[in-house]
């Protein structure tokens, strides 16, 4: 196509060069999520407004598609408000968004550069809720002009501590401190100090975790080897009661036996003492009756042998 040739250039590396890779290819990205998080802190700062185009251009697709209650924030607002397009865009969403059942909060540390949009200002005189905290003398100015501040709250924000500052609800102004608790300060700041402090109190912890899981280590492999003795210690106590017992009834049961025996020996020999001493008064007692009668019986008289002749032949 005559003309083309400029066009075609500058698509090219987002098309086919460097960076399709990211551009030239579907999202494999669902918003299922309670919450998604899209970053591009780590981008080259000339990609980061075409990115949170693409990004916020995905995001109101699916917020059309599917009406749902939603909040979007975009954070670092005014790299978007750097190019007209990416700020005509967000300024497009500022006003539908409503419709939508979406809210839509913008986020910047510098107001000024908002400001420089055309957009800027009618994004900001459209949001229900804003929020002031500390400015710089330079752009002070420019913040005064276009939330219509007083004096008072013109020094206010220019001497408030770190989460104070002014907060917007329609046309009420309230001064307001922020107080944040120790979980939601280590999650989101941002000063290099405190950092450092974190990753510190980060290995220190990981240190005393590690120390406190070999001590649990030890001591359960004590405990184990203790277990171990007192078990082995047990059945050996049982073992040897076991052993004794079983010698005590052993004993007794040959102390029994041979009691038994020699009872079985005496009553044997108690019953033929009787048996002989019987035998011994029965020819008494007849001798006895006959000389009462008259009757001398002599005792019997031991048969004579003969010898008989051999009949031999």
């Amino acid at each position: 196509m005559t003309g083309a040739e400029g066009l075609v250039a500058r698509l090219e590396k987002y098309v086919s060069g460097s960076y399709a890779g990211f551009f030239n290819q579907p999202t494999n990205v669902e918003l299922r999520k309670k919450l998604v998080v899209f970053s591009i802190r780590d981008m080259e700062d000339e990609l980061r407004p075409l990115a949170m185009y693409i990004i916020l251009r995905y995001i109101w697709n699916i917020v059309r598609s599917q009406t749902k209650r939603r909040m979007m924030v975009v954070d670092e607002a005014w790299w978007m408000m750097q190019h007209e397009d990416a700020a005509s865009f967000l300024f497009g969403i500022a006003k539908r968004c409503r419709k939508y059942y979406l809210g839509l909060s913008t986020i910047t540390q510098d107001v000024a550069d908002f400001m420089k949009s055309k957009y800027g200002k009618p994004i900001v005189t459209n949001s229900s809720l804003q929020l002031l905290l500390k400015q710089s003398p330079a752009t002070i100015g420019v913040v005064k002009e276009t939330f219509n501040l007083t004096e008072q709250e013109k020094f206010m924000l220019l001497e408030c501590a770190v989460g104070e500052g002014l907060f917007f609800a329609g046309l009420k102004h309230v001064a307001i401190k922020i107080v944040a608790s120790y979980t939601e300060d280590q999650i989101i700041t941002s000063d290099p100090a405190q950092l450092l402090e974190i990753e510190k109190a980060k290995e220190e912890l990981a240190q005393e975790e590690a120390a406190a899981e070999e001590k649990i280590r030890e001591a359960r492999e004590k405990t184990a080897d203790e277990i171990t003795k007192m078990a082995a210690e047990e059945i050996a106590k049982e073992a040897a009661e076991k052993a004794t017992k079983g010698t005590t009834e052993e004993v007794e049961e040959e102390a029994k036996e041979k009691t038994e025996e020699e009872a079985k020996e005496k009553a044997e020999e108690e019953a033929k003492v009787e048996v002989a001493e019987e035998a011994k008064e029965e020819p008494a007692e007849e001798a006895e009756e006959e000389a009462e009668k008259g009757v001398i019986k002599e005792p019997p008289k031991e048969p004579i042998e003969k010898d008989e002749p051999d009949l031999a032949y």
